[in-house]
């Protein structure tokens, strides 16, 4: 499926909001949304993180740091890789071991001139803590997260780099050298050790109270809740915004949100596999208009 790129002109009758600007989509697979999302990073990147598809913790645990992110599915990647060469990447870090994605995708890397790492450990907890201590190594920050808690990972992201704290996957009785611990939730679950709390009694709950903390953003990320582009985080996190969540709707409370505190003429990039239905009800709740 081709990624698709719409432009939206707001109009809205009430005076008291400035209407956002600009909106773009980027529909299609979460490999192809992730290729597309390394073109709205400054500077054009020559080094990028490679993560697989459909598992939530690799891409999580490096998008806090708010560098490219492109996913890639463990038996079709060579195509993905194939169009980082030809966007001038130069470099590619591998996140995850090779049972995520296979020692075959280093030898195409280097059969196409594009040099490679591996960052990983035995589990998703290792390399997160692997990810720390090659990238955050100094921080005394520490946003803490399940290891199991999918949209916790993808929207503690923004809110670490906002901090400028380190991620980390917690596991039970694991001890913690952290001065200042922030944790984070998408299920309801308060912090088993002493810290700092934003616990969302769902996921979209949760992206709205983290929402709450930013203020004067330059761009705006919403991805879809039953299918979230994980790299979405990194964006997110290189602009210094929240990551926000829509489902099948818009949801009143993220609706609500965008108005109160992020009333500007700024750009919203909606990443994922969003229908032109859902894109029609955005456009008609929130007044924004197509050019």
């Amino acid at each position: 499926m081709s990624v698709q790129f719409t432009s939206v002109l707001s109009s809205v009758s009430d005076s008291s909001y400035t209407p956002i600007k600009l909106l773009r989509v980027f529909s299609g697979s979460k490999e192809e949304v992730s290729l597309k999302l390394i073109d709205y990073f400054l500077s054009g990147e020559k080094e990028v993180f490679i993560a697989r598809s459909d598992l939530f913790a690799d891409a999580a645990c490096v998008g806090y740091l708010g560098k490219p992110v492109v996913l890639v599915d463990p038996k079709r990647y060579y195509e993905t890789l194939l169009d980082l060469k030809n966007k001038g990447v130069v470099r590619v870090i591998i996140v995850g071991g090779p049972e995520a994605l296979p020692e075959e995708i280093e030898s195409y890397l280097s059969s196409i001139g594009i040099k490679y790492s591996r960052i990983w450990g035995k589990d998703r907890y290792e390399t997160c803590n692997r990810v720390r201590e090659a990238f955050n190594a100094g921080s005394r920050k520490l946003v803490l997260v399940y290891g199991n808690d999918e949209f916790g990972a993808i929207l503690a992201g923004p809110l670490a780099n906002k901090l400028g704290a380190a991620l980390a996957y917690y596991r039970k009785g694991e001890p913690l050298d952290s001065e200042e611990v922030i944790w984070v939730n998408s299920m309801g679950r308060h912090s088993p050790v002493k810290a700092t709390e934003f616990v969302g009694e769902n996921p979209i709950d949760l992206s709205v109270k983290i929402g709450r903390e930013f203020e004067e953003l330059k761009l705006l990320v919403i991805t879809k809740e039953d299918d979230p582009v994980y790299s979405a985080s990194s964006l997110a996190s290189r602009f210094s915004s929240p990551l926000l969540l829509v489902g099948d709707t818009l949801p009143k409370e993220i609706a609500d949100l965008i108005r109160e505190k992020y009333p500007w003429r700024g750009r919203v990039v909606l990443a994922g596999n969003f229908s032109e239905e859902l894109i029609r009800q955005i456009k008609k709740k929130m007044g924004w208009r197509m050019i």
